[in-house]
């Protein structure tokens, strides 16, 4: 069996969908767990509703003993799974009917490995209406690869994505509690650095990331609160990183994406003091440069002109914008 964790607060408009889409499953072998962070809307009665008519659906309200927010819930929802298999979707994200059969099937197989993974496509207001995938695997990736990818920020898997081995998720900690922003980043990244046995499967998207919701976090990634927290995120998971890989370039691909998401980012959005107590909270890093932040940032600065961006670019050729922007391929990949 796998357990199905859906973590929700005032999503009443789109959890029924949701969760349309859990009971279509064509396999019976699953649970499904809500855990609600206290709606003040209709979502407790519509997750109530279902629940009453399956009982393979249980809903709990975030206990004290875990923190606001997702992350809390999904951990709570993590502790309370009777299953050896669990995985995670969002309140407004969608499962294709043949998910739990094909997932379940790979469980069996597979039975060795802490992590499963598996394509996830998109949609806007209805299956079918997107042909985008999140991302998709490399040929011959391993545990560094994606560790590498998730420092470029080419995210190779979504929340959803991934089915866990719920011991092996307890083991490492489950969710990091105090981020309200980068959650399943840090998560990933954190799991991979314990070296567990991994396998990309190769079969259909079997689950759907919903774009552009209006209330979602990503209305708040230009305010300085998330990007203190992406800070945190990335701080996180430095010692785990350089305790488990040796790999030399690892540290510039890491400085890298400091830059990228703290200095440069905020420089984007015309914030500028944020940007230098950023660039100031960077520097106390183990693996960045004090002197190296301040170019960094005069740099950035001096590529806000864009005749100056285009001739460093362009003409000196300089290869700090392959680092700053490395290639990827999340979202970029069609059916």
């Amino acid at each position: 069996m796998i357990s199905i964790i859906i973590p929700s607060y005032n999503r009443a408009t789109l959890i029924k969908e949701t969760l349309q889409s859990v009971v279509a499953q064509t396999s019976p072998d699953w649970e499904c767990i809500v855990v609600d962070d206290g709606s003040t809307d209709a979502t407790i009665a519509v997750v109530s509703a279902f629940a009453k008519a399956d009982s393979r659906i249980h809903l709990f309200q975030r206990e004290q003993a875990y923190t606001s927010g997702g992350n809390g819930a999904r951990q709570m929802g993590l502790e309370k799974a009777t299953s050896d298999w669990v995985m995670f979707l969002d309140s407004d994200d969608l499962l294709h009917d043949f998910c739990i059969a094909s997932r379940y099937s790979c469980a069996l197989q597979y039975a060795e490995y802490e992590m499963l993974l598996f394509l996830t496509a998109t949609f806007k207001d209805k299956k079918g209406d997107s042909d985008i995938l999140w991302n998709i695997s490399h040929d011959n990736e391993d545990v560094a690869a994606y560790v590498i990818r998730f420092l470029d920020q080419d995210m190779p898997w979504h929340t959803s994505g991934v089915l866990w081995k719920k011991e092996f998720l307890l083991h490492i900690g489950g969710w990091n509690q105090s981020l309200k922003a980068w959650q399943d980043w840090e998560l990933h990244v954190r799991a991979l650095c314990s070296l567990p046995k991994v396998k990309y499967m190769i079969t259909d998207a079997d689950t759907l990331y919903r774009l552009d919701v209006k209330d979602s976090i990503a209305s708040s990634k230009t305010t300085n609160v998330y990007s203190m927290h992406i800070f945190k995120a990335i701080q996180s998971i430095e010692n785990p990183l350089f305790s488990s890989f040796q790999m030399h370039f690892l540290k510039q691909k890491y400085r890298y994406l400091v830059y990228r998401t703290l200095i440069a980012h905020s420089l984007k959005t015309n914030k500028m003091a944020a940007a230098f107590q950023l660039a100031k909270k960077a520097s106390t890093l183990r693996y960045v440069n004090f002197c190296e932040v301040t170019i960094v940032f005069c740099f950035e600065l001096l590529n806000r002109v864009i005749l100056i961006k285009r001739f460093f670019k362009h003409k000196l050729k300089l290869g700090y914008y392959d680092k700053m922007r490395p290639h990827a391929t999340f979202l970029k990949k069609r059916l």
